[in-house]
């Protein structure tokens, strides 16, 4: 994670596409409550305005395990709204909201 936190320029390559080319994209995060040191939660909502953001309570670096069923539900619905298609997953406990 340290080495991370030093690539200032892959850093800065990234926010530069984030905040010209890619900043009208739709967007879906899913991060962890805990564990963040880099700050991406709050950063990516600045970055996308009308992004949608969903936190797991209590979850870490790797929120599909802490909360496989709110991870599955947020990306089959987020999949839905954005093609427009309603469908049922055979495999969902429920139906996916969608």
């Amino acid at each position: 994670m340290a080495d991370v936190s030093r690539s200032t320029a892959l850093f800065e390559q990234i926010e530069s596409a984030l905040t010209t080319v890619l900043r009208d994209r739709p967007v879906l995060t899913i991060f962890g409550e805990q564990n963040d040191p880099l700050g991406f939660p709050n950063r990516w909502t600045a970055l996308f305005l009308t992004g949608r953001r969903i936190v797991v309570p209590r979850g870490n670096h790797v929120p599909m395990n802490d909360d496989p069923h709110r991870f599955a539900t947020a990306i089959r619905t987020r999949s839905c709204s954005a093609t427009g298609r309603h469908r049922q997953d055979r495999h969902a406990r429920r139906s996916p909201g969608c």
